[in-house]
């Protein structure tokens, strides 16, 4: 079951988002190859997403949630921009310190479907 995530505020500007389509190729000789797509769900997105001048507060909430999911569990969370809300993993995460009381934090998500 995916818990809702609530960061204490939205990600800085400059969402990255990528999609590789997984496909299966097949190479059938003298350069002709028959591709088709690698199961279903084929376009999941990965994104690196930062939260810029955090409070210690707002960075350990952070940090702590997707420790608490230990790269394994799954969340909700609706990007910038998108209607709904789609389900992610936390692959990753960083927590810099930029000056005294201040803190960044950046993550990696995998987008997951059940």
């Amino acid at each position: 079951m995916a818990v809702p995530f609530t960061p204490p505020r939205a990600p800085s500007v400059g969402l990255t988002e990528d999609v590789t389509p997984r496909v299966q190729s097949v190479s059938l000789g003298d350069g002709y190859s028959q591709d088709s797509p690698d199961g279903i769900n084929t376009m999941l997105a990965a994104i690196q997403v930062a939260w810029m001048q955090l409070t210690e507060a707002d960075a350990d909430a952070i940090v702590t949630f997707f420790a608490g999911l230990a790269g394994v569990g799954r969340f909700t969370y609706q990007l910038p921009g998108n209607a709904v809300a789609r389900q992610w993993k936390c692959t990753a995460w960083r927590k810099t310190w930029l000056k005294a009381g201040t803190y960044a934090v950046t993550a990696q998500w995998q987008e997951v479907v059940l």
